[in-house]
């Protein structure tokens, strides 16, 4: 980074610490073994100048997995990004951040320290950091010093790293110090309030001035999120430390994502013949030395034998070959749910597809069976497990002129870790919607769950995808920004045997297809309708469930 010079060397920093801990003192309070503490901004306003960051320019986004606090992805209107030039940063009119109004000015506490933001930008830049004040109808602005300290962290980094504000906000003024990055970044800045002055002079005075508005000038924004930025969220820090973990209050954490699991008795390779084992998250595919036609077989460059399996591009979503099959041992009723969370580990580039097939159902006099895709143009949310938080990805066309089904996810680099797909980024052509609410056995249930991908085996250093492994965790009852889950199996109602949230006759035919020794649909532990110690399912448990059912009539 262009602007990020370590202050002190590492040996230096050692000596100076040791020193401040005999002392007693730090020149910047920082402990050595306790989170940052700090406090999310909530409930503002969005500031921009909405002749270069126009109303469809900016969207609200939850990135971090610890808070349940907002920040703001930001573009810029077309022709108002890349390559205009507003000559020095203070000048920009490409800005955004969070803002009160003057009956909802936020107050900063005594011990506040100075701000904390998110920030990822997907492109070198620079930038300024305003901080507004208002103090009795009069409006003051902060901003650093060039020269003033702050300290930044991408994510993953263990410790903060020092720097100093340069000089580029404004022609020839020590204020509107800036500070930027030669390539991509995401992680953290943090200013401290002692960094940040006024060119017309002043200090702060919490006691007086109210937190009015805080935003980001940026040099250059491109003109689509993907070449975008995410600011926020913005953060008064009140405690300060060494260590790059960061601790919100209580009532600003993200609650975990609530997960009801599924069993499978099943999972098979669609038609390719690559290998299915169970792994610890889902199953492991891999390529079987099996023999398949001659016309099927993927050769390697001087390869003996066939080593991967791919899908021609522009038909992933509909593969009939690179899919994985996965049958659950009871078709799933995902109750109340609001979508469905995936485990993905590439150890390439690849594309991820999802289809749910469901039970068959009666339209019109015909019998049909519906099925969910991928909706290309939607949106899913994925995280690695190396990251903060949850990011958007858009759905591609995973078949070529298709817009409604068949969509894809597209990784570009290997990837491990979870997406997860809302209900709103799936979608049939037969003009179906599932019904998810348990009342009277009407749920629908899916039969079977079906991951398609672009390619498997093959060494990824001759450009091949090597290893797959993905599973499904569950279906989503509460959903959170949280990087957090609590998976738990769904409990049913006494009786409701076959698992479908209701307990009628359907339970009743079950059970006793299952005690004449026919194949039925009943969970064994659900079975034990009269729940005695010894777990057996037997004639006991058949007459407990007749008089539920009639309890229930």
């Amino acid at each position: 980074m262009k602007r990020f010079r370590k202050i002190l060397s590492a040996m230096l920093s050692a000596a100076v610490i040791a020193a401040c801990a005999l002392c007693g003192t730090g020149a910047s309070a920082q402990t050595a073994t306790d989170a940052v503490k700090a406090t999310p901004l909530t409930d503002w306003n969005v500031s921009r100048n909405w002749v270069y960051v126009g109303a469809d320019d900016y969207a609200t986004v939850q990135p971090l997995g610890f808070t349940s606090a907002y920040g703001l992805k930001v573009k810029a209107e077309t022709g108002k990004g890349t390559g205009v030039d507003f000559g020095k940063i203070k000048s920009s009119g490409l800005f955004i951040g969070v803002k009160y109004e003057a009956d909802n000015y936020y107050s900063v506490s005594e011990d506040g320290k100075g701000i904390i933001l998110y920030l990822k930008t997907e492109t070198a830049n620079d930038m300024v950091l305003n901080v507004l004040f208002d103090r009795n109808g009069a409006e003051r602005t902060f901003a650093p010093k060039v020269g003033s300290s702050y300290q930044y962290a991408a994510l993953g980094d263990d410790s903060w790293t020092d720097a100093t504000a340069e000089a580029g906000g404004l022609e020839g003024s020590v204020y509107y110090g800036s500070f930027g990055f030669d390539g991509p970044f995401e992680g953290y800045v943090k200013v401290p309030f002692t960094s940040l002055v006024r060119d017309a002079g002043g200090t702060m005075d919490f006691t007086q001035d109210k937190l009015k508005e805080v935003k980001l000038q940026f040099k250059t924004l491109g003109e689509s999120f993907e070449n975008g930025a995410v600011v926020g969220p913005v953060m008064v820090m009140t405690e300060d430390s060494r260590l790059t973990d960061i601790e919100v209050p209580d009532n600003y954490k993200a609650t975990p994502i609530e997960v009801k699991s599924v069993e499978f008795k099943k999972a098979q390779a669609g038609m390719y013949n690559f290998s299915v084992n169970s792994a610890k998250i889902g199953y492991d595919l891999s390529i079987s030395k099996d023999v398949m036609g001659e016309d099927e077989k993927k050769f390697e460059l001087n390869a003996k034998e066939w080593t991967y399996v791919e899908q021609a591009e522009g038909s992933e979503g509909n593969s009939g070959y690179v899919k994985l099959i996965m049958q659950p041992t009871l078709p799933i009723a995902p109750c109340d749910s609001k979508g469905f969370l995936v485990y993905l580990k590439t150890d390439a580039a690849n594309t991820f597809s999802l289809e749910l097939d469901y039970e068959s159902r009666e339209r019109n006099g015909k019998q049909f069976t519906p099925e969910l895709h991928l909706k290309p143009g939607a949106s899913v949310s994925v995280m690695a497990t190396s990251a903060a938080g949850w990011t958007e990805k858009t759905v591609a066309e995973g078949k070529t002129g298709n817009s409604t089904i068949y969509g894809k996810i597209t990784f570009d680099a290997a990837f491990e870790g979870y997406i997860k797909i809302p209900y709103s980024a799936l979608n049939t052509d037969v003009n179906w919607t599932p019904n998810t609410v348990a009342e009277d056995g009407s749920i629908d249930r899916i039969t079977n769950v079906v991951f398609r991908f672009k390619g498997i085996g093959g060494k990824v250093e001759n450009g091949l995808y090597g290893g797959v492994t993905a599973g499904l965790m569950g279906y989503v009852t509460a959903d959170s920004p949280s990087s957090d889950r609590s998976i738990n199996k769904p409990v049913y109602k006494q009786g409701d045997v076959n698992n479908d949230w209701a307990v009628n006759s359907a339970d009743l035919i079950e059970l006793r297809k299952y005690l004449l020794g026919a194949d039925a649909e009943i969970n064994i532990g659900d079975a034990n309708v009269d729940r005695d110690e010894n777990s057996q399912v037997n004639i006991v448990d058949l007459i407990r469930l007749k008089k539920i059912i009639s309890e229930v009539q």
